[in-house]
């Protein structure tokens, strides 16, 4: 699925036209359930321009899971992200596990010397990685076919 890499990002700020959208990468697939592998496939995707900002880069990517259930996002939607190195505790972010070399989507929380990934579905549990790297935040769901 997806891993970021700063040369991936060859627009610094999304492009905008006349209808309201702009254009940001849709860079592959995450994994909402368990990590799954680290790829990337970019294309360009259009999403509404109050979804982003101006001094940020974004891409998209497509869920595939339904660990994130509960927090409305669903297999098949696609997931607006802020690149950053940080989140906040209890932020959705994508997470690189590099011991795994894997994505995932999860809320992410900071314990002591680990971090804690959580799912937003009850049906699955919390696991713990030492190391974890934040590749960005997300900002918004999209519910359409691309």
């Amino acid at each position: 699925m997806y891993k970021a890499h700063p040369e991936w990002f060859e627009v610094s700020q999304p492009k905008s036209n006349k209808s309201g959208v702009v254009e940001i990468p849709l860079m592959g697939l995450i994994a909402a359930g368990g990590p799954i592998e680290a790829i990337h496939d970019p294309r360009p995707i259009e999403v509404p321009h109050n979804m982003v900002s101006a001094g940020a880069n974004f891409y998209a990517l497509k869920v595939a899971g339904t660990s994130m259930i509960e927090d409305g996002i669903f297999d098949g939607d696609i997931v607006i992200v802020r690149n950053q190195p940080t989140v906040d505790d209890g932020e959705k972010a994508v997470a690189y596990l590099s011991d795994k070399d894997s994505v995932t989507l999860k809320r992410i929380y900071r314990e002591k010397d680990k971090i804690k990934l959580v799912p937003a579905n009850k049906a699955m549990k919390p696991f713990y990685e030492t190391n974890v790297e934040i590749q960005g935040r997300v900002v918004g769901v999209l519910r359409k076919e691309i």
